[in-house]
């Protein structure tokens, strides 16, 4: 049980680390939008 339980938190952590990578993605594209947006022409 306690190996399952080991085996559980790295897929988690795993899960975590690619969900705050998207995260991070989704940021600097709002951000680049944002200023996309603000340029007047």
């Amino acid at each position: 049980m306690q190996s399952a339980n080991v085996k559980r938190l790295r897929q988690l952590e795993e899960e975590n680390m690619q969900m705050k990578k998207l995260l991070g993605e989704q940021a600097i594209l709002i951000d680049g939008y944002k200023i996309a947006l603000s340029k007047k022409y």
